[in-house]
């Protein structure tokens, strides 16, 4: 039986542990401390997601948008990512593109936009948005 410390630090090979549970402590107390690293790097991982884009048009994608709900920036940015990487162009169409991201926020979709290399228009920029594709 292996008897546990009070504490969640325990310090091995005068390296001091912070554990984010009772359990993995008491786990890595029962698999052997000097068996198993404990947390000794990061590893980046990807979640696969698909999207449907609004309209298409050559290279181009365009996401007519009202606004952004929570958790819509890190989905749109990755988005963005994706389509940058194959060399295509990601737009938003959006009603008020100087609008706030969040209330009480500081940034615009507008800002947030040119913070990550997005192309936005406004629906009542619909001209400008089809002469600046006819030159992409």
């Amino acid at each position: 039986m292996v008897t546990l410390l009070p504490s969640l630090k325990l310090r091995h090979n005068t390296v001091m542990h912070k554990y984010r549970s009772k359990l993995e402590k008491e786990c890595h107390q029962l698999l052997g401390r000097d068996d198993w690293e404990y947390e000794p790097h990061k590893i980046a991982y990807t979640l696969r997601k698909n999207y449907i884009p609004d309209f298409v048009q050559g290279d181009c994608y365009i996401e007519v948008k009202g606004f952004f709900r929570p958790g819509d920036t890190a989905k749109y940015k990755a988005i963005a990512e994706q389509l940058k990487f194959e060399g295509k162009e990601y737009i938003f169409l959006m009603p008020k593109p100087d609008a706030k991201v969040r209330k009480g926020g500081k940034i615009t979709y507008r800002q947030w936009c040119a913070k990550h290399k997005v192309k936005i228009f406004s629906t009542s920029e619909i001209k400008e948005l089809k002469e600046w594709t006819r030159r992409t």
